[in-house]
């Protein structure tokens, strides 16, 4: 029985070492075909990424309920990286991806557009509360919140996606052109009222125009980038062919210009303007200063021949082919926004209680969206440290390649494979063994 034992221990030894050696000298793509399949289900758990490390792993596959986390996406890259043959799925994922901007408003808030798959139900808040949830239109949807957290998420199914929220935007001043009048009046209150710097130059008398600090015969103002956020110029009397060039280049070098009424009618400005010319005015509906849609009460010069980086922002009415009432265009580093509406201060003092509120935020979304508003802080991410993730579908595509389908776990080994270590020290063990027996036998 002693020698049969030793037969036996000898036989373990030869055995675990024949194995290692195959395992050595196997061509690679025979150590390929018969991989070891670890699936985890949920997240990845950190002991399942650490036994991968550890080279007990020559492949696993991951099932991700939503998609995995910056970390867990980083450490299988890596492991892809050193060899080990990484597969995944994530039936239930969204594709969503998040983006937010600061509201260009001395009131401040911050803008949020989600992409997201039509109809797709989106949660979207900051870390300390999801405050709305939208319904994904077409591309997707925005939200607006007045102030947030330092983190931004929207949460679709079990996919969330993440950003740091911007940093708020610097305002320079906004300089209003135009002949002294109610319309310069009350647009130069209704922004300074949201919290805008105002300067005005209005226009009295031929060469003779009034600004801040008094009565300045023929003076022009200086537009320039790093003082003035936006110009907005009510009528075309008010611009000259110096005036006209120096907006031009300003509006060239980033800055944001308005044109209202038969301003972009002006010889000097005409090149800018989103639509090449206006049509004939368009009388106000009696009445709708007071009704739900005020604007339709204002006389209009309608915006025609439209040019085609254009994009129309507002008509007279809800219609498709309803006059052009707002439109604007990028003009090289800068944007140039167009308003047909004529006195718009009517709106405000003829119209509901209402008025002046809805007259000032009107205001301040016709200058927000084409003034210049550089952003101080661009962060990957908050002050705790966790990480942006705006897009965490495409990122571990983009990380880990295209998703497969989970392997078949009949096909696959019912437990774990003996390491190459684990063999040695079976070889090593069953080699001290049957020496020690032939020894304590006398058998040398």
């Amino acid at each position: 029985m002693r020698q049969a034992s030793e037969w036996v221990l000898r036989a373990v030894a030869i055995a675990a070492i024949a194995v290692i050696l195959w395992r050595w000298f196997r061509p690679p793509a025979e150590r390929a075909a018969v991989p070891e399949i670890v699936t985890v289900r949920g997240e990845a758990s950190t002991s399942a990424l650490r036994r991968w490390t550890g080279g007990a792993t020559r492949a696993g596959h991951v099932s991700f309920d939503g998609t995995p986390d910056v970390r867990t996406r980083a450490w299988l890259r890596a492991l892809a990286r050193a060899g080990v043959r990484i597969g995944w799925s994530a039936s239930d994922a969204v594709p969503i991806a998040i983006a937010a901007a600061p509201v260009v408003d001395p009131a401040g808030g911050v803008r949020i557009e989600v992409a997201a798959p039509n109809s797709a139900r989106v949660v979207v808040g900051d870390a300390l509360d999801m405050s709305d949830t939208v319904r994904a239109m077409g591309a997707g949807a925005a939200v607006t919140l007045p102030s947030s957290a330092d983190t931004l998420l929207a949460r679709s199914g079990p996919t969330v996606a993440r950003i740091v929220s911007p940093a708020p935007a610097t305002l320079g001043d906004v300089l209003v052109l135009g002949h002294a009048g109610w319309e310069a009046k009350f647009v130069a209150a209704a922004l300074e009222e949201r919290g805008w710097h105002v300067q005005v130059r209005l226009v009295v008398a031929p060469g003779i125009a009034v600004t801040a600090a008094g009565v300045a015969p023929d003076a022009r103002p200086v537009a320039d980038t790093s003082r003035l956020a936006a110009v907005v110029v009510l009528d075309s009397g008010a611009v000259d062919a110096a005036t006209g060039a120096a907006l031009a280049r300003y509006v060239h070098s980033g800055g944001g210009l308005v044109l209202v009424g038969d301003a972009g009618a002006a010889p000097a400005l005409r090149a800018l303007a989103p639509g090449a010319k206006a049509g004939a005015p368009i009388p106000g509906v009696l009445g709708a200063l007071d009704g739900r849609a005020p604007r339709r009460g204002l006389a209009l010069l309608p915006i025609e021949d439209q040019r085609p980086d254009a994009v129309v922002l507002e008509r007279e009415e809800v219609s498709p082919n309803a006059p052009v009432a707002v439109s604007a265009r990028r003009v090289g580093s800068g944007r140039v926004a167009q308003v047909g509406y004529l006195e718009t201060w009517r709106w405000r003092m003829a119209g509901s209680d209402e008025a002046p509120a809805a007259h000032r935020a009107w205001w301040a979304r016709v200058v927000g969206g084409v003034a210049r508003a550089p952003v101080s802080r661009i962060a990957s991410a908050d002050p705790l440290g966790t990480p942006s993730d705006p897009a965490p579908l495409a990122a571990t595509i983009d990380a880990l390649g295209p998703p497969s389908a989970a392997p078949n776990r009949s096909r696959a080994p019912s437990g774990r494979l003996p390491s190459d270590g684990l063999l040695a020290t079976i070889a090593g063990a069953a080699v001290l063994a049957e020496v020690a027996s032939r020894r304590l036998r006398g058998a040398g």
